[in-house]
């Protein structure tokens, strides 16, 4: 994740005046970020949402926001594939998709490539400027993931 902050650090410019998404936030380091560095400049019309698939973890994601804050970020349970994204995108983004998407260390497995992917395809926009953006790190030998 400090890969991903760094550039988040770096390209400040981009989140501003975004629709911004994080998946697979964890304790929220990077998604927390982002929502400090568009909220510094209070003329922003961002908008952060931090998203995770395990509940004991939003429950943290939650209490960091609320130390961290108050922040204005909407913070909700994201399991990843096409039908979960689209149920999350009417449900909780008004139907309008994100201009930009990021997340660190999100593969652990082969098995979540397609779903990470279909999940970024269907809330991801289509503008021109729309980004996915993932910091990936091997963190042990072994468990390798080939993104061919």
């Amino acid at each position: 994740s400090q890969y991903l902050c760094d550039y988040l650090v770096e390209n400040v410019k981009m989140l501003q005046d975004k629709r911004i998404l994080e998946l697979g936030s964890g304790l929220g380091r990077c998604g927390i970020l982002a929502s400090k560095l568009v909220d510094d400049s209070k003329e922003s019309s961002s908008a952060v949402y931090l998203t995770d698939g395990d509940s004991d973890t939003l429950l943290q994601l939650r209490a960091n926001i609320e130390l961290n804050g108050p922040l204005p970020i909407r913070c909700h349970q994201l399991l990843w594939g096409t039908e979960t994204a689209t149920t999350f995108l009417k449900r909780h983004a008004s139907d309008e998709p994100f201009d930009i998407i990021f997340g660190s260390d999100l593969i652990y497995v082969e098995k979540v490539i397609s779903p990470l992917f279909d999940t970024v395809e269907t809330l991801l926009g289509t503008k021109p400027n729309s980004k996915f953006i993932m910091a990936h790190c091997c963190r042990r030998q072994g468990n390798e993931v080939d993104l061919d």
